[in-house]
């Protein structure tokens, strides 16, 4: 004896694509507090835009102008980075690795032009020209 299934589920129409400035996605505009029913868009105050932070890139020229003569290692510019209260690692694990890529890598595309040499294995100064 074969049986059938009877299912009771309705089935729901058929996902219309969603563009991206609708749904959840959007993002909202600014509005006005909640306490001030008649106000305007006009009428929101902003706030003013913080001051940008300094980047490990420059906060190692700070450092790197009171530099001896045989260069600063990477480690040794995170150091006193956080000694002067320059920069401090945002929770990375190995800033002077990412310290020491970044300034490999501007060597590497700009050349003479990079605002960094490297005087030996792992050290560096600030480029004179």
């Amino acid at each position: 004896m074969t049986t059938t299934k009877k299912t009771n589920a309705k089935k729901s129409p058929p996902k219309r694509p969603v563009s991206p400035a609708s749904g959840a996605r959007a993002k909202k505009a600014a509005t006005p507090p909640a306490d001030a029913p008649n106000a305007t868009r006009a009428d929101v105050v902003r706030r003013p835009p913080k001051e940008p932070k300094t980047s490990a890139m420059q906060a190692a020229l700070i450092v790197l102008k009171d530099a001896p003569p045989e260069g600063m290692s990477a480690k040794d510019m995170i150091d006193a980075m956080a000694g002067r209260k320059l920069w401090a690692s945002p929770g990375g694990k190995t800033p002077e690795a990412s310290l020491y890529a970044s300034i490999i890598r501007e060597i590497a595309k700009k050349g003479d032009e990079a605002r960094f040499r490297k005087v030996s294995r792992g050290r560096f100064v600030l480029n004179a020209s």
